[in-house]
């Protein structure tokens, strides 16, 4: 038992136990115990942690919106993240679901707390976007239509596994047919981007099914 502080001879800040520092500076770290009516003290040496400074970039392109679902992708696999949406506690699943339609705001922190991002997005019940589609010409689901009572939809982008854009469709448009240049695309996934009026960009895959 005794006290810590960030400087010898008792000097700069004074810290409990467990506090986390965060500089550029060096720092000094020493514990005083037993000091007596005439001001004798000894100071003794431990072991303390320091973490390495981390950062991370945190956009549209990290969050998957699927309905009311939302899945969170971070760009840096090697930093381990914690995630919140709204007044909720931090979890390390990257999976949110049942969320209300409206706007939420991200909360993102590394595991030590040392840096913490956040990024507001916007849940809309209303559009509905196909999981899939059977473009076999039976009259059902023939094409890959979003769904978008409130017009909110700017524009749709749809790419492959690889990146490639296929087709790009307006608001109005019909849809997609399952096709690139007049030929038929395989049965697999796909990935769309959706831009909004208000900005916003929506991310997610589907499957054609033949």
């Amino acid at each position: 038992n005794g006290n810590y502080f960030t400087g010898t001879n008792g000097t700069g800040t004074q810290l409990n136990a467990g506090d986390n520092i965060t500089t550029n500076q060096t720092i000094y770290i020493y514990n005083e115990v037993g000091t007596a009516p005439n001001t004798c003290s000894n100071e003794s040496s431990f072991e303390i942690t320091i973490y390495p400074a981390i950062d991370f970039s945190l956009d549209s392109t990290n969050i998957i919106i699927d309905a009311n679902n939302i899945t969170i992708v971070m760009d840096d696999s090697s930093i381990n993240y914690e995630f919140a949406i709204d007044n909720s506690n931090f979890q390390t699943s990257t999976i949110f679901n049942n969320l209300s339609e409206g706007f939420h705001t991200l909360f993102v922190q590394d595991v030590n707390g040392c840096v913490i991002k956040s990024l507001q997005f916007l849940i809309q019940a209303s559009l509905h976007i196909p999981k899939f589609f059977t473009p076999n010409s039976d009259g059902f689901n023939d094409t890959w239509m979003v769904y978008d009572p409130n017009n909110s939809l700017k524009e749709i982008f749809i790419f492959n596994r690889y990146g490639k854009l296929l087709k790009q469709l307006s608001p109005n448009s019909y849809g997609w047919d399952g096709t690139y240049n007049g030929n038929n695309l395989e049965s697999n996934d796909y990935w769309y981007l959706i831009t909004l009026h208000n900005n916003q960009e929506l991310r997610g895959h589907f499957t054609l099914k033949r």
